[in-house]
């Protein structure tokens, strides 16, 4: 967060939850990137204590109900997650 000099190097380094993806399985910006749909410009997140938290987040339930058609999300689990972002 501090590192201005490295922070495209830390950023690839960096690992979310996401709805694309089973388990604890953790993911890159990079994987998000390709899974974006096409025409899709902005990057969805959720901050929680949890993937299942966030899961169950009111923000979450258009994404949920848009099944196969939802664009990916990520968790956002860390308290730097929302500041590096």
């Amino acid at each position: 967060m501090m590192d201005s000099e490295n922070k495209d190097a830390l950023l690839k380094l960096m690992r979310y939850f996401a709805t694309f993806q089973e388990g604890t399985a953790l993911v890159s910006l990079d994987d998000y990137v390709k899974k974006m749909k096409p025409g899709q410009q902005k990057i969805y997140f959720v901050s929680a204590a949890s993937k299942e938290i966030a899961l169950s987040n009111p923000f979450m339930e258009p994404f949920k109900s848009a099944g196969a058609e939802a664009p990916p999300v990520l968790f956002l689990t860390n308290n730097i997650d929302e500041i590096c972002f």
